[in-house]
């Protein structure tokens, strides 16, 4: 299997079973409750599918290649997804258990950790499967191709649709 992939299936499925540790623990004197990822609420639900869909994404095609360029953009979108909700748990327990004591845990930091590192594979690991930090510009040209493939397939669908009225 692609070096790649790998990677991208191993940050994933820490992210998605992350959603299953504990995430936060909330207390006021001596009550304590534990709470993870799935039953924190909507966020860590989300979180897992946005997980689920960067490994759906990277087993997609042939394993021995690295990830087709455009199955790269959605395992960047699960990605962000779980980072996004998982920075929007965590800044909603801290405001909403404002009076109480909130740490966080062991799950919400790997989920973090997870999303980002789903987020940034398929930049950093080449296609040959070398590990190497891209430039600025490189960053730029890559997210403007993916932003233009979305853009050329959403066109495409709306010129097939018109043709078929």
């Amino acid at each position: 299997m692609n070096k790649q992939r790998i990677i991208v299936l191993i940050a994933a499925g820490i992210g998605a079973l992350s959603c299953f540790l504990t995430w936060a623990t909330v207390g006021i004197s001596f009550f304590r409750m534990s709470i993870n990822g799935v039953k924190s609420g909507w966020e860590g639900k989300i979180a897992l599918l946005g997980f689920i869909l960067a490994i759906i994404f990277a087993v997609l095609g042939d394993r021995n290649a690295p990830i087709e360029k455009d199955k790269k953009k959605f395992v960047m979108i699960g990605g962000i997804i779980g980072l996004a909700m998982t920075l929007l748990a965590m800044i909603g327990m801290s405001v909403q258990e404002g009076s109480s004591m909130v740490t966080f845990g062991i799950g919400i930091y790997l989920s973090l950790l997870a999303g980002i590192a789903v987020t940034a594979s398929p930049f950093v690991i080449k296609d040959s499967g070398e590990i190497e930090i891209p430039t600025k510009d490189e960053l730029v040209d890559d997210l403007k191709e993916m932003k233009d493939d979305i853009v050329d397939d959403v066109k495409d669908k709306f010129d097939k649709k018109d043709e078929k009225k």
